[in-house]
């Protein structure tokens, strides 16, 4: 009886999974430095479901212009998702896939890490390793090698994963199987506030509130700058020492008054920096003043 069952179970393997697990195959292209390869893991199949927040299939419809001189960002419509922690089918989600070059119009297999920035005025996904994987019309799969010539071979070198069908049900299976673990070990991430009700309500929310001398000003995208600052006024103290901070491109010669999370970032995407020149900064200099001797 234990021989049988024994036996039905490794023919149930089989008949999920075929004579063997997803094994990537191997190719000589040489591919060219990323960001993507970020994390300090092997480029496998299981490393990716692991380490992605949301696992997705969707259509390049758009290259999203001038995001970074070293980053390429897409619009993916999304059609499907196989494992979500954010994404939502059917959505509209941005891709930024280093320099990895996609082609609007083709459909992928996406294996993202969410990203969302008070510094930056949208939310993202990022490949989590250079793993791009692209869906023919048949449901066939190649993966991209040489992103520059535009090389592909077959992703795998059990012809079974190499449809999008059995890829799929592998997928979802294995991510059921290591989700406790992801989950304790990547705990969610918040969304990033957009905007506060209010000057009180932005002042409760940030962790320290400063009017900062910018002394060293870094852009690093059209989008954002790293920054030394020197701390002119303390209106709230925060738990840790700034004198770095990421915020959005601001002009680096002004005083500016800011509203900073522990981390050294906006506490909202809006209205969370107000450079001497703001119309409102007086009268938000006052308040915090007031607020101040209130104390």
């Amino acid at each position: 009886m234990r021989l049988t069952c024994v036996f039905i179970s490794i023919m149930l393997t089989w008949a999920l999974f075929g004579c063997t697990e997803p094994t990537l195959t191997s190719h000589s292209y040489l591919q060219p430095s990323s960001n993507l390869d970020r994390l300090t893991v092997d480029i496998t199949l299981e490393n990716a479901i692991y380490y992605s927040t949301d696992i997705f299939t969707g259509q390049v419809i758009a290259i999203k212009e001038e995001h970074s001189e070293f980053d390429s960002m897409f619009k993916v419509q999304v059609d499907s998702v196989l494992a979500s922690s954010y994404v939502s089918a059917n959505s509209i989600e941005l891709v930024e896939a280093g320099n990895q070059e996609l082609v609007v119009g083709n459909r992928y297999l996406f294996f993202g890490d969410f990203s969302s920035h008070p510094a930056l005025p949208y939310d993202h996904y990022r490949l989590v390793l250079p793993l791009i994987i692209k869906i023919n019309d048949d449901g066939s799969l190649l993966r991209l090698i040489d992103p520059q010539e535009q090389i592909y071979i077959k992703p795998f070198t059990n012809n079974r994963y190499n449809q999008l069908e059995s890829l799929t049900d592998y997928i979802k299976q294995y991510r059921d199987k290591v989700e406790a673990d992801r989950n304790e070990e990547f705990p969610l991430m918040p969304r990033a506030v957009e905007k506060a009700e209010s000057w009180e309500e932005l002042y409760q929310m940030a962790d320290s509130v400063l009017m900062v001398r910018i002394t060293q000003y870094h852009p690093r995208t059209q989008h954002y700058a790293r920054a030394y600052v020197d701390i002119v006024e303390t209106y709230k103290s925060g738990t840790g020492t700034i004198d770095t901070v990421t915020i959005p491109v601001v002009q680096p010669d002004k005083v500016h008054i800011m509203f900073l999370s522990e981390y050294g970032v906006p506490a909202t995407r809006q209205d969370s920096i107000y450079p001497e020149d703001h119309p409102q900064y007086q009268q938000l200099l006052e308040w915090l003043q007031q607020k101040a001797d209130s104390k």
